[in-house]
């Protein structure tokens, strides 16, 4: 007969993120530092940090909810939503209500603490997981992977531990001399109804991954080097500057020992656009989310690949 699990939520704090990173390589199978975890979440820029929970059966962490406040701007107005991501339940206590459970206590903390919805990028098979938390989804990511003719020799270095470190410095060399300030970058979503608000707490906080902000031929790119050149956002003027700027970009990513470019974007948006226009595009993150008022519109979303948690 089987023994259900006593389960026990308990709020996070900063003493509880080695159980996160326990769960987070259990389920994953893929390392993570404590430091990476506790600057991911330490979002006390925004006054609000820790918006969630972990279930615990005794002693043992069992699930993890979680959950990244992040400041908006709606209309003009700004407000507090939650990124939702790291959903991690252990084999042995999946399809026991746990998640779901953990989700329900997330939210009401949320709701005291004036968050106004809950987001996430979700595969097709995590959105309908969701569903039973009565989400929607709002709309799909269009992503567009451009190859260069290098041999992605840094991807087999960066699968060495020993070696990643000395690869992520090799790339910052690399990319330092195109590096610019992030004081004069905006959100390319700016001119829709609702979008992650970029400002300078916003980028000192994304500092547990490694990315920045460069200029090529008058275009400025967000990017981030793991096993590829992914591109959070984009400011260009024209067409052809980006053009200009990705075959910049390019050579760059040959010089990285890399050979592929993706970038992600809402569907609508100038950047989806201008690509589409010149590359093929292919349906990625599926955008859900659930309304804790209905006051929000969220058909006037607009996401970018840097608001992802892991960029």
């Amino acid at each position: 007969m089987e023994v259900k699990p006593n389960i026990q939520l308990k709020r996070l704090d900063d003493s509880r993120l080695r159980d996160v990173q326990f769960l987070y390589e259990t389920v994953f199978k893929n390392s993570i530092s404590l430091d990476v975890l506790t600057k991911k979440y330490d979002t006390s820029y925004l006054g609000v940090k820790h918006l969630t929970y972990l279930a615990y059966d005794g002693d043992k962490p069992v699930a993890f909810y979680g959950a990244l406040p992040q400041k908006m701007n709606y209309r003009g107005e700004s407000i507090l939503a939650v990124h939702t991501c790291d959903s991690l339940t252990l084999p042995a206590y999946q399809r026991k209500g746990i998640h779901k459970m953990l989700a329900l206590k997330a939210y009401d903390l949320m709701k005291q603490e004036g968050i106004r919805f809950v987001y996430a990028y979700h595969s097709e098979n995590t959105l309908h997981s969701c569903k039973k938390l009565d989400w929607e989804l709002a709309f799909t990511m269009k992503g567009f992977m451009i190859k260069t003719n290098r041999i992605p020799i840094a991807k087999a270095v960066t699968k060495i531990q020993l070696l990643k470190a000395q690869y992520n410095a090799y790339a910052l060399r690399v990319l330092k001399p195109f590096q610019i300030s992030d004081d004069d970058f905006k959100n390319s979503n700016s001119n829709s109804g609702l979008f992650q608000d970029y400002n300078k707490s916003f980028f000192d906080y994304k500092c547990f991954t490694n990315n920045l902000i460069i200029e090529l031929d008058n275009v400025k790119f967000w990017v981030k080097v793991s096993n590829r050149v992914s591109v959070g956002d984009v400011n260009f003027q024209s067409e052809s500057d980006l053009l200009n700027g990705i075959e910049s970009l390019k050579k760059l990513t040959d010089k990285l020992g890399l050979n592929e470019i993706l970038f992600q974007t809402s569907p609508g948006t100038k950047l989806e656009h201008a690509l589409s226009t010149h590359f093929k595009a292919f349906d990625s993150w599926k955008v859900g989310y659930y309304l804790f008022n209905k006051d929000i519109n969220i058909n006037e979303f607009r996401g970018n690949f840097s608001d992802f948690d892991t960029f």
